[in-house]
């Protein structure tokens, strides 16, 4: 009996220095990997080769400054060499405009921006970027599957913007504008925890400004290492 009590508190020891072993190695590997970043994205597809395009898309904005938008004036977004991208100040805000001589296949411009401390993916719309401007704001129920666990941290919305488009000849041009805060942490595998601002319109060859579909959706992923 006494061997059974003496061979059970062993048992309980090697349990409780194996759990505490974990929490200590999952908490180190936490705050090692543990990164937050913003990651703004246009993609261009047109439907054939279109000539003079002009586009003017919604940049992130956080108490009306868009850091997203001085990294773009600083010369530091990725895009192809022919288009070029600059900020301007629109009627609707400050805006991304992108000038091509020609687009004669799908092109990509994209900005990526670390951030200084933790963001709010459940709560962006109060504390962080989102693409602007926004009219209509309106929550809906979110048309995707995803864990019961996220019932409570989960929400989605859909909203009305502006961009501009002009191009030659007439035809059609497809535009998506996404913009993903996240917060990444590894341990035995990657986890995160993110929002997601999306854009996404076609234009058929008529010049001028155009109203666009939008749709936010906030608190996706974990919200604990453990």
């Amino acid at each position: 009996m006494r061997k059974s009590v003496k061979y059970t508190l062993i048992g309980v020891v090697i349990v409780t220095v194996m759990i505490s072993s974990f929490m200590y190695c999952g908490h180190t590997l936490y705050e090692r990997t543990y990164s937050s970043q913003y990651y703004y994205e246009i993609q261009i597809d047109p439907d054939s080769s279109l000539n003079g395009v002009v586009l003017y898309v919604p940049l992130p904005v956080c108490d009306s400054v868009s850091q997203v938008g001085d990294i773009i004036k600083a010369g530091n977004a990725k895009n192809p060499e022919n288009i070029h991208c600059s900020v301007v100040y629109t009627e609707y805000g400050a805006m991304l405009r992108i000038l091509a001589d020609y687009i004669d296949e799908p092109a990509v411009i994209a900005v990526l921006k670390p951030a200084d401390t933790t963001i709010d993916t459940k709560n962006p719309l109060q504390t962080e970027m989102v693409l602007s401007p926004k009219y209509d704001l309106i929550q809906v129920a979110c048309d995707f599957p995803h864990p019961e666990k996220w019932d409570n941290q989960l929400a989605c919305f859909e909203y009305q913007t502006m961009l501009y488009a002009e191009f030659t000849p007439l035809g059609s041009l497809t535009v998506s504008v996404t913009l993903e805060g996240r917060n990444t942490w590894w341990i035995l595998g990657w986890s995160g925890n993110s929002y997601r601002d999306q854009i996404l319109a076609t234009v058929n060859g008529e010049s001028g400004w155009h109203r666009a579909r939008g749709e936010l959706v906030q608190g996706e992923g974990l919200y604990s290492w453990i």
